[in-house]
Formats: C-alpha cells, structure tokens, sequence
C-alpha cells in the first residue's frame, strides 16, 4: 500500500538567515496565509548529505512530503509551527554549537494546506557560519597550599582575560586514584565536555580577572586530589587540557590531619580477634505496570540471613622479609630483586604509617563484609600483602594498595567507651577498591529500610546543624564476645509536615564513576557479630561499663545535605548534556516493521489513543 501524493500547494514559506556567528544564527520563517501550519529541520550540510538524501533514494523531489511527514517528525525531530512568522536560532535546535563554525547548514520547510496534509509547498536554504578570529583561551589551574586536611583549593584564571575573555568553562575534580581509572576511557577533553560541572556565571567572571577564581573542594587527609578544567570563549573556542603539561590540569596533597586525644580502652584488646557476622538481608526491585513500566515504587523481598567471617585487629600484618616466590613473581614481570625490595621498603613504610593512623584515630580495623550478591565477589578478603604478592593486580603506586585492600571498615572507641562504625566517605577509604581489574569500588552507606534514601556523609539543616552524623552505634556485651551494629535512626518531618521515623543500615554500594548506588540484597537488619569459638580474647573487665547505648536520634527537616564546597566530580552522563533532540547520531532502522511501530508510538503520545489498526 502507498500513500497519496499530495498536491503542490501555490503558498509558500520563506526562509531568512541573520545574524551569523562562529555560534549561532537566526532563522525566519514567514508563511503566506494559504499555510495552515508548517513543518522544518535544520541540519548540518554533512548530515543532510549522508543521513536524509539516503533515506530519500537520493531524489530531492522526495522532500516536499518527507518534511511534512510523521516519519521526519520522528526520525530527526521535525518541528512545526502554526505561526505565520517565527524564528528559531541555531543554539535552541542545537544543544551545542561549539565547533561549528565554518560549517555549512541547510534549512528545510514544508508548509501544509489542511490539516491532513493533502497539498503542501516545499523550501530550502543552505547558509555558512564564519569562522573563528580569535585565538583559543587559556587557562591556568594553579593549587593552593593549606593546612586544612579536608579541603583542597585550586586558583583558576584566564591569563588573557582583557583581550581574549571566556564566556563558558567546565570543571572535573576527584582523587588521582580514581580520576587514572576514568581516563582509561576518556581524555581530559571528552571527560568535560559528557561529565563536566559548569561552572557558575559569577565563577567565570572571577576567573576572568586578575586575581582568578578560588576553587575549594572536599578531600581525604594526605590525599591527592587534581582539578582539570576546559573553557571556551564566546565563540565557541576551547583550551585543550590534553596538550602536554596542560596547565589547565593541576594537582593538590592535603595534609595529614592532626589526631583527636588518644582513647585508652580494654576494647582495644579485648575486641582483637575472629568473629562471625550475621545480617537479614532483603531485595529490592522496582515495581513495574503492565506495559513494563517503572511506577517509582519498590517490592521489598526478604532473602534469607547472611553471615561473613571478620577479623578484628589493631592494624596490617605483614612479614619482615619477602620470601623467595614473592622476588621470582616480581622477576617474571621484569623487577630485580633490588627494585623488588626497594617497593617492599616503601610498603612497610606505608603500611606503619597506616597502623598509626588507626590508632591515632582511636580505631580497630575490621576485614570482612560479605553482604551482597555472590557477582560481587566480597568473599575475597585481601590484606596489604595480599595484594603486593598477587598475580592478577597491579598498580601505579604502592600507596593504593592501602587504599584498594579490603573488604576493609573500622570500630572506633570514644572517650566514654562508646563503640562507632563511621562511614563518612569524604574521609574514609572505601570498603574496598581492588576487584581485580573492575573499574568500581565499594563503599558503607546508610540505606533506610525503606529504600526511601541513602546518606554516606552527615546530614546537615539548612542552618548548618547537625542532623545525623555518618556512624553506627555499636553495642558490645559484657561478656565482650558479642558485637551488634545498631541501625542510624533518622526522624524528621516529610513535605507535608508529618512525623517519619527511618531505620537506616549499612549496606554495600557500588561506587563507579564517583556515583553511588546500594547493592542487591543489602543489610536490613542488626549486623551481629559472635566471637568464634576458641578465638583469642582479653579477659573481660567488669570494671569497665558495657558500651551499650541508645541509637541516634536526631529531629529535623527532610534530610538536606550541607553544602561544605563544591563536590567532586559525578562521573556519569547528564542527560540534559544529550544531543537535544533534531538530529540522531546513530542509524535508524528503516524497515516497514520498525517505521509502523515508531508511527504507532508517535501518534499516541501526540494523542493519547492507540494507532488505528490498518
């Protein structure tokens, strides 16, 4: 079956071009009055040439009704307008004009006579964008030294702001460990322009002065922290951060912070040793309609109780000396036995450094939390020295060992025998990071029990109290051969001013790309841990109060986190980054069968009723 021709229509519509930039252009449609409507695309030359003529058979006599017709309207986002004159500019069909200057574009219109598209007219344009006069921007990130261990400042500025000022600039932000994973995959530049942070307009005007722009961001202590930016100017030219020793690309190390008054407590020894944890756990999936669609609600499903084995120590064990397979593994891949023990130098040095920075910080460390799915592989306990002397891992820097090993967490000791698990993620190394080659780690997160929300740093009020800190209260029994990880009770008061009462766990989340997302099953319940029989203990101490305590509380607003400095870079795709919607990237499926169903799905989202049937 073929549709009917439609007649040529005597109306017409112009089509005016001004107002040419390397950017941007306007375009004018004026309609003569037998024009009901009217249907237009804008496309680069290069487009039209190798993505509409194809379609068409190559015949240009095709695109009168190819315009007017629904199968444009989806497959390159065909506009419409029943307006006799109206102006569409180039950056509002566009998402991102950047980088097209030079670029030839053609305009095509059709108008239609009724409604029904029996008589239509057809018009088309081609116009150029000048090319660029000015020379591409500079930037220059430069890092700020500071005394604070938890935020790290960076001063960005345009050199050449007078003569050449930027009007647009982006910014990526993480820890060096994690930023060397994403560029696996990305360059400076890509990474900017799909995952980049805008920054404000009243940023880009202090980086365009003399005293630049202060940029302050959240971190770790002695961590390592590097800023990359890419800006352009007004017409569309950017910096290239990939050029070598780009100084748009900077790095900064906070320093070590200073350690709270040292606990001493009988905990320290008498928690030492081997222990079996156990926690409900429970699924939840997304609850879909009919059609398969997400509802935004969740099915809870109980799974059963897991149980992980844990090792409670005061720190990092490993040898004195290397044995000779661990220096015949290292001379397979190329290191002699001198470079060998040159790394192992630096490793022990790191590893002391780690066991006083637990202890400095009042803390026991604790390896093993296998709570979530099999695929995630939390099974695996890796110490230090298991990952220096493992086949399949490798690293740029012995330090991240340190940072990788795991499933790793913490008991801390207060001064009033209180036990915590804390889980700040702006301070705490992950749970664990190694996996062998997977690109994400794993982090603690309190997650309610109602899957309403998950938090991994202290909620603040928008005054900047605190609601909730980020730790677990942890009950010990007098016996001291029990351990039980209370939940974080959260109370606050929802939209609509009603009481709610959430009892949040610490779950598993993936961490990729900087975004956080709890795992399948997750924690929903006490996580008890039972000392192992015939493991080794210190004899409980009657004088010392058990740390038993009520849970946290806190009343406040819906939970708001506090905006302490910019944060790091999310790196995942913003779908407001996304090619708008006028022309597609990809191929299209132009079969009848493909080309039926996009005109049934059209015609009911246009009109809320099915297609009819043929």
């Amino acid at each position: 079956m073929e549709t009917l021709k439609p007649e040529t229509l005597e109306g017409n519509v112009s089509i005016k071009v001004t107002d040419r930039t390397p950017v941007d252009a306007c375009v004018t449609f004026e309609a003569t009055e037998d024009v009901v409507f009217y249907n237009f695309l804008i496309c680069t030359e290069d487009e039209y040439q190798t993505q509409i003529l194809p379609l068409l058979n190559n015949n240009e006599e095709y695109l009168r009704w190819f315009v007017g017709s629904y199968f444009a309207m989806m497959s390159f986002g065909v506009d419409r307008s029943m307006d006799m004159y109206s102006e569409m500019w180039l950056k509002d069909w566009f998402l991102d004009t950047k980088g097209y200057a030079g670029q030839q574009f053609r305009v095509l219109v059709a108008g239609l006579g009724d409604q029904n598209g029996k008589t239509q007219c057809f018009n088309t344009a081609t116009f150029t964008l000048p090319e660029v006069t000015l020379p591409k921007p500079e930037v220059v990130v430069t890092p700020i030294k500071s005394d604070d261990p938890f935020t790290v400042s960076f001063n960005i500025k345009n050199p050449n702001y007078a003569t050449n000022p930027i009007s647009e600039a982006y910014f990526a932000c993480n820890y060096v460990r994690e930023y060397n994973t994403i560029l696996k995959e990305y360059s400076y530049t890509d990474l900017l322009k799909s995952m980049g942070n805008a920054f404000t307009n009243s940023d880009i005007e202090k980086i365009n002065t003399e005293a630049g722009f202060t940029f302050t961001v959240s971190s770790r202590d002695n961590e390592t922290t590097r800023l990359a930016v890419l800006a352009y100017n007004w017409e569309g030219s950017g910096n290239n951060p990939d050029k070598q020793d780009s100084p748009a690309v900077a790095e900064n190390t906070t320093p070590n912070a200073n350690f709270p008054a040292r606990v001493n407590s009988p905990l320290f020894e008498e928690l030492v040793g081997e222990w079996t944890a156990a926690a409900p756990m429970a699924e939840f999936t997304q609850e879909t309609d009919d059609e398969g669609n997400a509802t935004g609600k969740y099915i809870k499903k109980e799974v059963g109780t897991y149980t992980s084995d844990v090792t409670i120590s005061a720190g990092v064990e490993y040898p004195e000396t290397l044995s000779q397979d661990v220096y015949d593994l290292y001379a397979s891949a190329g290191f002699s036995k001198e470079a060998t023990d040159d790394y192992y130098d630096e490793f022990k040095e790191i590893a002391q450094w780690y066991n006083v920075r637990t202890r400095g910080y009042n803390r026991l460390l604790c390896m093993g939390y296998n709570f979530a799915a099999e695929d995630y592989m939390l099974n695996v306990v890796a110490t230090p020295y298991d990952l220096f002397t493992a086949e399949d891992y490798s690293v740029s820097q012995v330090s991240y060992i340190f940072y990788d090993f795991g499933p790793k967490w913490n008991l801390e000791i207060d001064a009033d025998g209180n036990v915590w698990l804390p889980i700040n993620i702006e301070r705490e190394y992950p749970l664990e990071a190694f996996n062998f080659g997977l690109d994400y780690t794993f982090y603690l997160l309190a997650v309610s029990a109602s899957n309403t929300f998950y938090f991994g740093t202290p909620i603040y009020s928008e005054t900047g109290k605190l609601l909730v800190d980020s730790r677990f209260p942890v009950e010990v029994s007098e016996d001291r051969n029990t351990i039980t990880i209370k939940p974080i009770i959260y109370n606050y008061k929802d939209a609509n001013g009603n009481p709610v009462s959430e009892k949040c766990y610490p779950c598993v989340a993936q961490l990729q790309y900087n975004m956080a997302t709890p795992v399948n099953p997750r924690v929903n319940g006490d996580v008890v841990l039972t000392r192992k029989s015939g493991s080794t203990r210190a004899a409980a101490n009657p004088s010392v109060r058990a740390t038993t305590q009520a849970p946290v509380e806190s009343l406040g607003e819906a939970p708001t986190p506090m905006v302490r400095a910019n944060s790091m870079t999310p790196f995942t795709l913003d779908d407001s980054k996304m090619i708008k919607h006028h022309v597609r990237e990809q191929k299209l499926d132009n079969s009848p069968e493909a080309y039926h169903a996009r005109v049934r799905a059209m015609f009911k989202q246009m009109y809320g009723v099915d297609f009819p049937a043929k």
